[in-house]
């Protein structure tokens, strides 16, 4: 129920109102995997903020319409990467596309010094997303099975599968 927005967001994909959509949230509360069910479902490429360079994001992103941006709040700060950052948004603003970040903290609270890039995240929707309560998985891990069961086989995940199972389960966003 606390990522409920985030899960919902995701499944709505490819009809957001905005450009791009910044989940933001603590380390393991499920960015990067919700980043890569929605890769999935719109062909993205992955991009790591950490390593971005201005003259790579056209070889980055190829003919791509939409991008996965992990660690975006990372980007602040430094000036090569804020541009590198602002010539992604753009060049799929210009595609008509979509992008997607991830990262710690809202992108209005980013440190950026790019003017244009500040005022593009500034209209980002900003969607937050908790830790997981694990409270009934670790309820569930410490009682023991009987000895005649063993333990069920993980199951596959598919992500464009999860993708159509988050749509049916939240409906529209």
């Amino acid at each position: 129920p606390s990522n409920e927005a985030a899960h919902r967001l995701i499944a709505a994909w490819p009809d957001w109102r905005v450009p791009a959509v910044v989940l933001h949230g603590p380390p393991g509360s499920g960015k990067s995997h919700l980043g890569a069910v929605w890769r999935a479902a719109s062909r993205a490429v992955a991009i790591d903020a950490r390593v971005l360079a201005i003259e790579a994001v056209p070889f980055l992103i190829g003919e791509a319409k939409a991008a996965l941006v992990e660690h975006a709040d990372e980007a602040a700060g430094t000036a090569e990467r804020e541009q590198a950052l602002l010539h992604l948004y753009n060049l799929l603003l210009a595609r008509g596309g979509s992008l997607l970040l991830t990262a710690r903290e809202p992108s209005a609270l980013w440190p950026l010094g790019l003017a244009d890039l500040a005022s593009r995240m500034r209209a980002a929707l900003s969607v937050r997303i908790d830790a997981p309560d694990d409270a009934p998985i670790t309820t569930q891990r410490a009682t023991p099975l009987p000895p005649t069961e063993a333990p069920a086989a993980a199951p596959k995940t598919d992500a464009p599968d999860e993708v159509a199972a988050l749509r049916a389960a939240v409906g529209e966003f």
